[in-house]
């Protein structure tokens, strides 16, 4: 499966200017220099990261296992830190370099994974997040306790 995959300038796009049309989610590489240098406020409103940092790994734990991490970021409308939340949601996404390093190919220039992200924007439906509570409330009642790797 191939993905044309395009390069985001940096993460001060308001989240409505990257989809295109009747799109709910789209995918971007970013450099890691301009998220840093330039941050997540854009002219209407700021990127803020809502969860703490997952770790994510593929299954195989022979020589080509992989390690990354996953960032979440929630849109608010406004100015810090008074704004008002939005639908609109950013996964970033990167690999940990002393793991890829064992992955990277001889193709890739030096640093080439540590200097990339990859993000995900999505607008997450109303009834979503209402089911994703109803879930949560269904859980805690049924005394089971769901457990994400951190």
């Amino acid at each position: 499966m191939d993905f044309d995959l395009p390069e985001l300038r940096s993460c001060n796009v308001d989240p409505w200017d990257l989809l295109g049309d009747k799109n709910t989610e789209m995918y971007y590489f970013v450099k890691k220099a301009e998220i840093e240098k330039k941050g997540r406020e854009t002219l209407s409103g700021y990127w803020e990261e809502c969860e703490e940092e997952e770790v994510m790994e593929s299954g195989d734990r022979g020589c080509n296992h992989l390690e990354g991490r996953k960032k979440t970021f929630a849109f608010y409308i406004g100015k810090r830190p008074r704004g008002t939340i939005t639908p609109w949601i950013m996964y970033e996404f990167r690999l940990l370099s002393s793991r890829a390093t064992r992955w990277s190919s001889s193709s890739l220039p030096r640093g080439a994974v540590e200097n990339w992200r990859a993000v995900k924007v999505i607008v997450k439906e109303e009834n979503e997040e209402e089911i994703e509570e109803e879930e949560q409330a269904s859980d805690e009642s049924d005394g089971e306790e769901v457990v994400q790797s951190r």
